[in-house]
């Protein structure tokens, strides 16, 4: 044995259980060509010991990755050589580190633990080389690479609940281990990585306003607001501080200072697109609960939402974004239709949902839901009889047939008893408009026109009881029978509409139907932050960042 070769061992190597933590061992040897054998030995032992992997208090969800991986290649390190770290490794350190401009969180990826250990091992070079430190950083080292390319490819939570974490490295495109070694020999560590990202457009250029507006605010605090039901005059000395803050608070104006401030809540207002009223309500209130923290992690939601969204598998299709509230129809990667919409409240939320419209009505009938029958339109009609009439209701028993409801003691019926049904009839003061365009789905939803198209003009539109009204729907009913010109002539709706008459329309080619949830996007370069309308930003970032 050389001379300058000595090993010390401080404490009885790893645990024998289900657990691969160390447990206060320190190995340490002098000689560099040492180093390799050791930690092989020291890697080959904890992974053929541990059916779970523990490293430094940190838990391994790669376990049977780093197994195969390397068993494969005989148990060599591949971040370190004779104790020295890899220039390879430093680039995986400094992506886990700035973890954030992926939308990710540098604490997943063992970022504490990796730059804890790697600083001793780096700090104690000319003193030895401690064999369990180097073998734990390359276990952590390999489990990030391997965690970061599962989270890029598919994201962190489950799509479907949206309400658990989930792991599943079975869904990557490649094998891990030659993933991994291939990455390593050709020095593309983060070129690899990225190559697992969704290739979406609106992700990438989240990832960009990202990591300017962590840039742009980077010297900025935004203090927490007080409780208003508390204080409501230190929170509207708050809400002044914060409008300064952000640089809407003009100072030197010649106006009064409530007028000051009410200029500067409305510029607050179109920037987060809120309801442009110059006053502190409901909406004001939850966008300053926002800290800077809180709006890049509404970002970070997003791109992980773009990780979980499997992509539109057509050349034609309707997207429509609910906090956004607009309705698009691409073709062949380009944008022809946008339109406004409405969409459910919070206590009636729109449902998120992948389908198909296959039909138009024009002119359709409303029939009303039992719900909103018994709830909403029999204490109205318990108040003036006269109420049916006006709006043009049917009153139909449970066989379908009409019946006078002048005849009908109304009031001995409650909501739980209504044995009626009611049906608006067709015309432009229908509920649903004059035009009803159908798709399949389990929550008997649909899109429609609206006899109140005023509403459009609101900033925020989530005022429906769960179906989509649609702003130009006569011009998206125009590109769903474009096709058809066998059947139907560009102003065939137009005369359908003029002579109110009910005709059903199956398209020959239905088109693809996304309904879906992104409360930020990137619209002509510009970042647009939406409020959180069903509070599923607020779940989904319980989810992740508790």
């Amino acid at each position: 044995m050389r001379l300058f070769y000595f090993l010390l061992l401080i404490s009885v190597c790893f645990s024998c259980g289900q657990s691969g933590e160390e447990k206060n061992t320190t190995v340490v040897v002098s000689a560099p060509e040492e180093v390799n054998p050791s930690v092989t030995k020291n890697l080959s032992e904890k992974l053929s010991a541990a059916q779970l992997l523990v490293v430094s208090g940190d838990s391994l969800l790669c376990s049977e990755n780093l197994k195969s991986f390397y068993k494969k290649n005989n148990y060599t390190a591949i971040w370190s050589n004779d104790g020295i770290f890899d220039h390879r490794f430093f680039v995986l350190q400094n992506i886990i580190r700035h973890a954030r401009t992926y939308g990710l969180y540098p604490k997943d990826y063992h970022s504490q633990k990796i730059d804890s250990l790697s600083k001793d091992v780096i700090d104690s070079l000319l003193t030895g080389f401690d064999v369990n430190k180097i073998a734990a950083i390359e276990l952590l080292a390999t489990d990030a690479f391997f965690v970061l390319a599962n989270h890029l490819h598919h994201g962190r939570v489950k799509i479907d609940s949206m309400i658990t974490r989930v792991w599943t490295p079975e869904k990557l495109p490649v094998n891990t281990d030659s993933f991994l070694l291939a990455a390593y020999s050709n020095n593309t560590i983060r070129q690899s990585l990225e190559m697992m990202e969704p290739k979406f457009e609106q992700y990438f250029l989240l990832k960009r306003e990202l990591k300017e507006y962590i840039a742009e605010h980077k010297n900025e605090h935004w203090r927490e607001m007080p409780d208003i039901e508390k204080d409501t005059a230190a929170y509207l000395v708050a809400v002044k501080k914060r409008m300064i803050e952000m640089g809407f608070y003009d100072s030197t104006a010649t106006i009064s200072d409530s007028l000051k401030l009410s200029k500067a809540l409305v510029k607050f207002q179109r920037k987060c697109r809120l309801t442009t009223d110059g006053k502190v309500g409901k909406e004001m209130i939850k966008a300053l609960s926002y800290t800077i923290e809180k709006r890049i992690r509404q970002i970070e939601l997003n791109i992980e939402r773009w990780r979980v969204e499997p992509p539109p598998t057509e050349k034609r299709y309707t997207w429509v974004n609910l906090p956004g509230f607009n309705l698009r129809v691409s073709e062949d990667d380009t944008l022809v239709l946008e339109s406004r919409i409405i969409c459910g409240d919070y206590k009636h939320p729109t449902p998120l949902l992948i389908s198909k419209i296959l039909n138009i009505l024009v002119y359709p009938y409303w029939n009303v839901p039992y719900k909103i029958a018994s709830k909403e339109i029999l204490p109205r009609i318990k108040w003036d009889t006269n109420y049916l009439r006006k709006q043009k209701f049917d009153v139909l028993d449970w066989t379908g047939k009409v019946v006078d409801y002048r005849k009908i003691n109304w009031k001995k019926y409650s909501e739980k008893t209504l044995p009626y049904k009611f049906r608006q009839n067709i015309g432009e003061d229908n509920s649903l408009g004059v035009m009803k365009f159908n798709f399949y789905n389990k929550y008997d939803v649909y899109i429609h026109d609206t006899n109140a198209p005023k509403l459009f003009g609101r900033e925020v539109r989530a005022m429906s009881h769960g179906c989509m009204r649609l702003d130009k729907y006569f011009e998206f009913a125009s590109f769903l029978i474009r096709d058809d010109s066998l059947h139907y002539r560009p102003d065939s709706l137009n005369a359908y509409i003029e002579r109110q008459e009910q005709k059903k329309i199956n398209l020959i080619k239905p088109l693809l139907l996304y309904v879906k949830y992104f409360s930020c996007e990137v619209i002509n370069n510009k970042l647009l932050l939406y409020q959180d309308i069903y509070n599923k930003d607020e779940e989904m970032e319980k989810l992740l960042y508790n």
